[in-house]
């Protein structure tokens, strides 16, 4: 099926309409999924009758091959947590008829509408389960766009709460609608903000700190190839004293330059993610 370019939101409806499975599970097309991820997923759901959603850890990567993955665990499921922070990524296995009860991805919304739409989830009385394992992979293909997501996390969460108000405290949702009326930045260091909107904003540190470890070590990877292939050319002759030897790169291998071992030791950590 194909439709005109709409947006995150209504793409996702318009598939799920489409689709007749009972259980739901989204998926972009840049991220990929453990091959036991659907196993583990809809065995849980299987046996737990009262469990719509069924959620996991990360990992994110890279299209670098020799950046090896980092691995982002996420707190068990509470229903206090959820609306403080994103604990479910939107690449979880969940029963259709909670789609159908929330109605469907606000397709208003740019950004944060997987959070969106696990709170509504949750204000209809449906239950999430996390799996404590790295079953899906979100690739980081270093465009900026989750550092855009984050310059705007206080809209984005502005919009969450206006979507649900009977959620949150009358101080946070007059909050959020003078946010929303208002330029972001009138209020990004306003006193009047509640403090945990603010705290809020900062649990995306540790996803946006992995994000940029890869995109740095992907960096370095990067120069030190260049370098090689640089050496490689200046030195494509074989040594006048040896006419059958092969030309030598001497790598330094010391302090930060000793990406190598780092990375294969890194490797070797991050073997079980994908299974």
């Amino acid at each position: 099926m194909g439709q005109a370019n709409a947006g995150v939101s209504a793409a996702r409806n318009a598939g799920i309409a489409a689709a007749a499975g009972r259980y739901i599970l989204p998926l972009d097309a840049d991220d990929v999924i453990a091959p036991t991820m659907l196993e583990k997923t809809a065995a849980l759901l299987d046996a737990e009758p009262d469990i719509t959603i069924a959620s996991t850890d990360l990992f994110v990567f890279t299209n670098e091959e020799d950046v090896p993955p980092q691995v982002l665990p996420l707190p068990p499921y509470s229903r206090e947590l959820l609306l403080q922070r994103l604990i479910m990524f939107y690449c979880s296995l969940y029963r259709r008829e909670a789609w159908e009860a929330v109605g469907g991805y606000d397709e208003r919304m740019r950004a944060g509408e997987d959070w969106d739409f696990w709170i509504g989830c949750v204000e209809r009385g449906f239950v999430a389960r996390h799996i404590p394992e790295p079953l899906f992979g979100a690739r980081n293909k270093d465009t900026g766009l989750h550092v855009e997501a984050a310059e705007n996390d206080l809209t984005v969460r502005a919009g969450i709460v206006a979507n649900h108000p009977t959620s949150f405290k009358p101080l946070t949702r007059a909050w959020a609608q003078a946010l929303l009326e208002q330029e972001e930045d009138a209020h990004r260091n306003d006193a009047r903000v509640p403090d945990d909107i603010l705290s809020r904003a900062g649990e995306m540190d540790q996803f946006l700190r992995s994000v940029m470890d890869l995109q740095r070590i992907a960096r370095k990877q990067r120069y030190r190839i260049q370098r090689l292939e640089q050496a490689l050319a200046e030195r494509n002759l074989p040594s006048q004293a040896d006419p059958g030897a092969q030309p030598r790169v001497v790598i330094d291998s010391g302090g930060e330059g000793d990406l190598v071992g780092k990375c294969a030791d890194r490797q070797a950590s991050s073997a079980q993610v994908m299974p």
